[in-house]
């Protein structure tokens, strides 16, 4: 019954907003609105700068679609059919005793964005690799599966962990890898599933703990856009002392590890040629 009243105060208010003045309907500055797409069922409205703890609807062009509540800062993040689609407008509103105030909003046409993965790193520890990734949304999203190889070319699952399905939020996630053991050589990547089946694979991160198997050594991606994963080293081996970065012109430039071997750079410097030297050896390598 709640939930009936409040749809029907919200469709009321936009009959009766139709009727007000301009004045009486105030327009918030910088109202943004974006239908997300998560791949399944359910799509996703995500609206920004709306009336602080207003009613949000959405609707396409029969009305009514579904409602949410912004938040203090204006927020809300609303789930509806995508068998509704399209979405053509979003009103905020406020129904206190007397002039209601709203705002109205045209968004686009949906975006298919599932999930965004913003960093996966590996570490040795004595418990085995620790895996930490992170993502800063996700929709429609079931799991993350662990896959490991020791050649890159064959993978198997060593581990899963259940994802948060849907959300704007930023989420952490771990995994050790206990079956890594002391003096191991592996190459790790995640699969993403989402809740109708369909997946995605992570970046490939690689970890070594062997010196007696260190072999050719080999960087990827190549061209990179800010990470370069190096292998056929130990992981002990990855360090300033070992590991140099300079431009095409011989400026030494920063860096930091990111995971066991790994480094990452400044995302911000141009794409070119660089030279990453590594003990002795010199390595062309290209930035995106």
């Amino acid at each position: 019954m709640r939930n009936f009243t409040l749809v029907f105060l919200s469709v009321f208010a936009l009959l009766t907003i139709s009727t007000q003045s301009q004045a009486q309907c105030p327009r918030p500055a910088g109202m943004t609105a974006a239908v997300l797409n998560g791949g399944g069922t359910n799509c996703f409205v995500f609206v920004q700068f709306a009336i602080a703890n207003s009613n949000v609807s959405v609707y396409n062009a029969s009305g009514f679609v579904a409602q949410g509540s912004a938040n203090a800062m204006g927020t809300a993040f609303i789930v509806f059919p995508c068998s509704s689609g399209p979405i053509t407008g979003v009103l905020s509103v406020v129904l206190p005793a007397g002039t209601p105030s709203c705002t109205t909003v045209t968004i686009s046409t949906p975006i298919t964005l599932p999930v965004k993965l913003t960093s996966f790193t590996g570490k040795i520890t004595a418990q085995g690799t620790e895996l930490k990734w992170s993502t800063s949304y996700e929709l429609n999203n079931s799991k993350y599966v662990v896959e490991k190889s020791a050649d890159a070319r064959n993978y198997t699952a060593v581990g899963e962990i259940a994802a948060s399905e849907s959300t704007l939020e930023v989420k952490n996630y771990s995994f050790t890898d206990g079956s890594f053991k002391a003096t191991d050589i592996a190459y790790y990547r995640l699969k993403q599933v989402d809740i109708d089946g369909h997946f995605t694979y992570s970046k490939v991160i690689y970890v070594n703990d062997s010196k007696s198997a260190a072999g050719k050594i080999s960087l990827f991606p190549n061209p990179f856009s800010n990470e370069i994963q190096i292998t056929g080293i130990s992981s002990a081996d990855i360090n300033s002392s070992n590991v140099r970065l300079y431009s095409a012109f011989g400026a030494q430039l920063k860096f930091e590890l990111s995971g066991s071997n790994a480094i990452k750079v400044d995302a911000s410097l141009p794409t070119g040629m660089y030279i990453l030297k590594i003990k002795d050896k010199a390595y062309k390598i290209f930035k995106n």
